[in-house]
């Protein structure tokens, strides 16, 4: 077994923000500023010390153990006996539960095949499934599974079993008749220190004791149950949706089944699910750091940063360990860089499964060095590992997240608002963060006060950066005024797809040719397949609201007939939400594939790009969406960058900039998902190894289907919508790189305008509106935004 201690170069000062992402936060765009902000802001006033809520983030060790290559996935981690259980699964998928000891040893391994009488998968083939595993009393272990093998109903069984694998004790915890008749299913199982079970059922939670028997239970009247929490005092917190989508909580007394108070509980358990630790405390995994939920005080305590250690988080599973004495243990998973996904199920094969280990360091000196404080609502893969691979060679600096999506409640419809409002505040105090990642924010409004540095000056005056090296358009597309406040190290592209065939070669149009191409296609039922009308408007709204609003003039033109007849348009070719039903003979069910004739896209890979020109069988073309400017394909940025005009590190900061730039950084870059490098080297190679990797999968998986007796990929692929591996040519990356090379246009949506003209519009689709008076409405409630900017 390898042991490697992690280098823990700890820097200080920053926040951060989930892939998955936290609720449309990438669309989190241009909202109202306040008032205040528009007093007059000074860039070198003083800058002070920002709120971060960091008072107690520590500086923890890490430690890595290698446990082996025969376990390739863990379906979860629990503390059992001062020992960390670890329920993986092998190569031939079967699981186990695996014993380790704190510093990764194995010392012992319980095959649930072996298990006499578990009616595991592995025991029953596919009749049973394992769904459920907890630390039970003594030391014990304890398993649930889903029985199947009964045609008339499905139970499921409470199975406690010892360190050998030894069952102590059953019971059924759960029976479903499969006729129909059972309407209330079991959504959650937790297990408490003393082996009591309480059972989440959709609008109700049972207490059951060690014997199986129910203790308690209590029956909200209504609502889902969304969340349940064992307190501090014996009761439960239950939380639950309201029907005009807020969030509340109450305090139960499950023993006699009856409701004690209302009480409030934190937004961040919505947004991250809290883990009982075994400790008895309540702790949350965020992307950016790990907290600790302070019952007395009602509050998320921030105990270390995932920006303070030189490993990756997203190669750290979601299934972790709390330990009593306050160290923590996660899986984590590390694959061959020169691995490719298996080609049928996406897969990548033979990982190192390792078990990390963070203990609080006695040496907290590291908190005190540089700070460079980052305001977002998500970082990307690409900055979270640009940050770690530049700490490696400045060690004295500290990266630290200031997450505006801490403690918002997304469930009210003024998130979002919330969000900017604390921004703001931030700002109007002189409190901005050093960079700001702006894809979320209204980062033109605030750079039009002076509130961010110009890197394109600092580029011009950097002897050390050659600008000719990169795709200067790229870079040009993100200024404003002339003027680069922000900058992404990627771009993707967004537009629209479609058959040469159909659109010729164009790469832009206006919106009346759009309508012309649409309105003479002979199989209209296909055009847009299964688009409702909401999302066509959305469509060609996308590089065409600027032609309806003017914020410099303070002026909206919803109300003409531009405007009119595209929500004609849109109404006319959208399916309605309650008619979007597959009938046979659709061009998708159909023997034949007919692929739509327009479709939108976003294509951050050369696989992208190859798989539409499968599913349009050799003929796709990108195009810009409609515009009276005739727009190309758009350019979609990932976690662009401003530096605040008033940090004190602007230096140290454009030297992180340039490293994101530079060629090892832009070379992993596309690896994300993120979009393409701006470096031409970086691009050029990224193209190259697409056609390598692709037609390995591709004859990979030849290989297995010939083996299986199946007929060749290409002779499927002439009649289905899309199969297997989509090879990337030279000709798919000539393509591309020349489109990127002609882009000149980055996205800009505007969550705020978008939202109103959807809730005006929703009564227009449904029938309910004329179009005239949809856009009067649209027409009135945008002119009082604009004039809110």
């Amino acid at each position: 077994m390898n042991t490697r201690m992690i280098q823990n170069h700890s820097v200080i000062g920053e926040p951060k923000m989930k892939r998955q992402p936290l609720r449309s936060l990438a669309l989190l765009l241009v909202i109202t500023l306040t008032f205040a902000l528009l007093l007059p802001l000074t860039a070198c006033a003083k800058k002070p010390a920002l709120d971060l809520g960091l008072d107690q983030v520590a500086i923890y060790d890490a430690a890595e153990y290698t446990i082996g290559e025969q376990f390739n996935y863990v379906q979860n981690m629990i503390w059992s006996n001062n020992e960390i259980i670890a329920m993986a699964m092998d190569a031939q998928g079967m699981t186990s539960l695996v014993r380790l000891s704190t510093d990764g040893q194995i010392l012992g391994n319980i095959s649930l095949a072996q298990i006499k009488n578990l009616p595991t998968t592995e025991n029953m083939g596919s009749s049973a499934s394992l769904d459920g595993f907890f630390a039970g009393p003594n030391g014990s272990l304890i398993v649930t599974v889903t029985d199947y093998s009964d045609p008339a109903a499905t139970v499921r069984t409470l199975y406690q079993i010892d360190s050998n694998g030894t069952i102590l004790k059953s019971y059924p915890i759960f029976t479903a008749k499969n006729d129909g008749s059972t309407t209330d299913y079991v959504q959650n199982l937790i297990v408490d220190a003393q082996g009591q079970v309480l059972l989440v059922f959709g609008t109700r939670v049972e207490l059951l004791d060690t014997n199986g028997q129910k203790i308690g239970e209590y029956k909200l009247d209504g609502p889902y149950v969304a969340l349940a929490m064992f307190m501090p005092n014996g009761h439960l917190s239950l939380s639950y949706y309201e029907n005009e989508g807020g969030m509340s909580s109450i305090e139960v007394d499950l023993k006699t089944g009856t409701k004690i108070a209302d009480i409030s509980v934190l937004s961040q358990f919505f947004n991250t699910q809290p883990q009982l630790g075994s400790d008895g405390q309540y702790y949350l995994n965020g992307y950016q750091y790990l907290s600790r939920y302070d019952a007395a005080t009602n509050e998320v305590v921030k105990i270390m940063s995932w920006l303070d250690f030189d490993l990756n988080r997203n190669n750290l599973s979601y299934y972790w360990v709390a330990a009593p004495d306050g160290s923590f243990y996660f899986s984590e998973f590390i694959y061959p860089e020169s691995s490719l996904p298996d080609p049928n199920t996406g897969m990548y094969p033979n990982p190192t499964f390792k078990l990390v280990k963070l203990t609080k360091s006695a040496d907290q000196t590291a908190a005190k060095k540089t700070t460079i404080s980052i305001g977002a609502f998500w970082i990307n893969e690409s900055l979270r590992k640009a940050i770690i691979e530049f700490r490696k060679t400045h060690p004295d600096v500290r990266f630290t997240i200031y997450d505006y999506s801490d403690g918002i409640d997304y469930s009210k419809t003024t998130a979002f608002d919330d969000a900017i409002a604390r921004i703001n505040a931030d700002i109007i105090a002189g409190k901005m963060p050093d960079m700001m990642v702006t894809n979320s924010l209204p980062w033109k409004n605030y750079a039009s006060k002076g509130l961010f540095d110009d890197l394109g000056a600092r580029m011009d005056k950097d002897k050390d950066f050659d600008q000719s090296l990169f795709l200067t358009n790229l870079i040009d597309a993100q200024k404003l005024n002339g003027k680069l406040y922000s900058l992404s190290s990627t771009a993707a592209l967004t537009g629209i797809i479609a058959s040469r065939n159909v659109v010729g070669d164009r790469t832009s149009w206006t919106v009346q040719d759009f309508q012309n191409i649409v309105d003479q296609q002979p199989d209209q039922k296909n055009v847009f397949y299964q688009m409702p009308g909401e999302s066509i408007l959305s469509m060609l709204l996308m590089g065409n609201l600027d032609a309806f609003i003017d914020k410099e003039a303070g002026k909206a033109n919803f109300d003409s007939p531009e405007f009119i007849q595209l929500l004609e348009f849109a109404q006319k070719y959208g399916v309605p939400q309650d008619q979007m039903v597959y009938q046979e003979g659709d061009g998708m069910n159909a023997g034949e594939y007919i692929p739509p004739v327009i479709q939108t896209t976003y294509i951050s890979r050369f696989e992208d790009y190859a798989m539409n020109v499968q599913q349009f069988q050799g003929n796709a073309v990108i195009l810009g969406y409609p515009s009276p400017k005739q727009t190309g394909p758009m350019l979609q940025v990932s976690a662009p960058l401003a530096v605040a005009a008033n940090s004190r590190n602007k230096e140290l900061i454009w030297e992180f900039i340039k490293f994101t730039l530079s060629e090892d950084m832009q070379d992993q870059a596309i690896k994300n998902y993120e979009g393409f490098p701006l470096l031409r080297a970086s691009l050029e190679k990224a193209g190259a190894q697409a056609i390598i990797d692709t037609q390995k999968q591709w004859e990979e998986q030849q290989k297995q289907e010939q083996q299986a007796g199946v007929q060749p990929m290409d002779e499927l692929a002439k009649s289905s919508i899309w199969y297997g591996v989509s090879r990337v040519t030279q000709a798919d990356v000539d393509y591309v790189i020349g489109i990127l090379n002609q882009a000149d246009t980055v996205l800009s949506y505007d969550e705020k305008a978008n939202q109103l003209i959807y809730e005006e519009s929703t009564p227009f689709f449904a029938g309910d509106k004329t179009a005239a008076e949809t856009a009067a409405s649209i027409q009135s409630r945008l002119k009082a935004y604009i004039g809110e900017q």
